[in-house]
């Protein structure tokens, strides 16, 4: 999955079957300092993979890991240059689709691509046409 540079994302360990309540579990993530506690928190500051890993030391002795990765992204910023040209902000090599919608409840589709530098254009010709028109832009994998 993905995540947007500066916003947090959250972590807690669960095992089917298991009591967690009394073991000590140590986290440890990209770029941060190991941490005990029962849920983690992280928040990237920098483009490409994260990691974020977890051990359980139960009372009885036996050991639980766990990780899971993620990618942080960057997010896009739309610009409208009248009449109908969008200026989209991005980290080159990124993938990314925009999408439309006239009601900000459906959104369809227009384009996906790859910035190739740090902004896009990208002319819809039928927003001229349409009473209605937002936009917005979601990173890609």
């Amino acid at each position: 999955s993905n995540v947007v540079v500066g916003n947090s994302v959250g972590a807690t360990l669960k095992v089917a079957g298991l009591d967690l309540s009394q073991a000590r579990i140590v986290w440890e993530g990209r770029n941060q300092e190991p941490l005990m506690g029962a849920s983690f928190r992280l928040t990237p500051s920098f483009l490409g993979p994260y990691w974020v890993e977890a051990e359980a030391l139960l009372p009885d002795g036996r050991r639980i890991f766990s990780s899971s990765e993620f990618r942080s992204v960057m997010g896009h910023k739309v610009t409208v240059i009248p009449p109908s040209t969008l200026s989209i902000t991005g980290s080159p090599g990124q993938v990314f689709t925009l999408q439309k919608s006239s009601d900000l409840t459906q959104w369809d589709a227009l384009i996906t691509d790859t910035f190739s530098a740090d902004t896009y254009e990208f002319v819809d010709d039928a927003a001229a046409t349409a009473p209605f028109r937002f936009y917005r832009a979601i990173a890609g994998p």
